[in-house]
């Protein structure tokens, strides 16, 4: 299973946040059957999203939206509260790109013209809205600029997804480093001199070295200060499915039903089919009548 660290490090002065989403990412992938670019796109959103996620309360959401001017659409990703995660793009099965640095073209598919939109559902309080232009398309920089901007945070965000040659997962994970407000040049400096570490999170859990130890590699002070699990999980159901299937008007329930003998609803956030037949159909077309 996949899990995420929280804790502090340089004497307290900053927070550092890490993820290892390698089987969250996978299971994506395979469910979606994601090209390369789509992969790295949704896989670097979701696992940032994750640590977005376990900043908050148990029971808090988090729900970020990536709209560029990309061939692949929307990204979306929805922390659930307690450690759970989903996400879909529109375009799954975007060709793939590869850039002048002989890497997936992330940016080249996202786009450099949009925004980045975060909903942050609090338990019993009013929801936290946050929107910020994007600035590269490459997600982790649209994020540094999002928590600069909308929670005046200076923080450096860091995702990568490695893909194989297969379209399958190799290593996925993402870091955030914030400094807190003790902090000053020396800390600065220091991130500075390790954002080559920093940025190679990916390649180093290729080679499956334990999220923790990547960090300490960099922090040797790090503390850790809580270990949340996270895994892949979904709200949809046969009752929801049936809710939206009902909201169709009778007329074409009734053409669906003589002409196609049933109809087929698939989950966008998970790709769960749910079908329902010529009976399940005239049950609803004589709920509504």
């Amino acid at each position: 299973m996949s899990y995420a660290i929280r804790g502090v490090a340089l004497n307290n002065t900053i927070r550092i946040l890490a993820i290892n989403s390698t089987d969250i990412i996978r299971d994506v992938q395979e469910r979606f059957a994601l090209t390369p670019c789509a992969s790295a796109a949704l896989g670097r959103t979701m696992s940032i999203t994750s640590l977005m996620g376990i900043m908050q309360k148990n029971e808090d959401k988090v729900l970020v939206t990536i709209a560029g001017d990309g061939p692949i659409g929307k990204i979306y990703a929805q922390y659930l509260g307690n450690g759970k995660i989903r996400g879909y793009v529109d375009s799954p099965h975007i060709e793939t790109v590869i850039n002048e640095q002989n890497k997936l073209g992330v940016k080249e598919v996202v786009g450099s013209e949009g925004y980045l939109n975060v909903i942050i559902r609090q338990d019993l309080k009013s929801d936290y809205h946050g929107s910020v232009p994007l600035v590269s398309g490459e997600i982790s920089e649209d994020f540094t600029y999002y928590f600069a901007t909308s929670e005046q945070t200076p923080s450096v965000v860091s995702a990568g997804v490695l893909v194989d040659k297969d379209s399958s997962i190799i290593s996925s994970g993402a870091i955030i480093i914030q400094l807190l407000p003790q902090a000053g040049e020396y800390e600065i400096e220091y991130i500075e001199s390790n954002l080559t570490e920093i940025t190679d999170l990916s390649k180093k859990l290729e080679n499956n070295v334990d999220i923790e130890t990547f960090v300490k590699g960099i922090f040797d002070d790090y503390e850790v200060l809580d270990k949340v699990d996270i895994k892949y999980q979904c709200l949809c159901s046969y009752e929801d499915m049936l809710s939206k299937i009902s909201t169709l008007s009778v007329d074409d329930l009734t053409e669906i039903k003589e002409e196609d003998k049933g109809i087929e609803a698939v989950c966008p956030w998970c790709n769960e089919k749910y079908y329902f037949n010529e009976k399940e159909l005239a049950k609803i077309i004589e709920q509504k009548k």
